[in-house]
């Protein structure tokens, strides 16, 4: 079982895993520009870690909106990020 959690870890290392961090760190220039603050971003829509998204992406406000956010090209906070832990942890169990 342990070892299977290791594996499972260490697949998901570098992966999205929808925790949110990046958002509740730091509002994206485009989110900027719809009138969100600089953290928390007000358009970061879900009910918990694991589930969460950009309302803006989700209503394709902008051309290539993902492109321009490097949506879907992995996590670039991965250490100490209690949020992404937490998912990580949920999903192996």
């Amino acid at each position: 079982m342990k070892q299977q959690i290791t594996q499972w870890i260490t697949d998901k290392t570098k992966s999205c895993v929808r925790c949110g961090y990046c958002c509740k760190k730091a509002t994206c220039h485009i989110g900027l520009t719809h009138g969100a603050k600089p953290t928390n971003c007000i358009f970061l829509i879900g009910d918990a870690p694991g589930e969460y998204a950009c309302f803006l992406v989700e209503k394709k406000v902008y051309p290539n909106i993902k492109m321009h956010l490097a949506i879907g090209d992995g996590c670039c906070e991965p250490l100490f990020n209690r949020y992404r832990e937490i998912v990580i942890l949920n999903e192996a169990l």
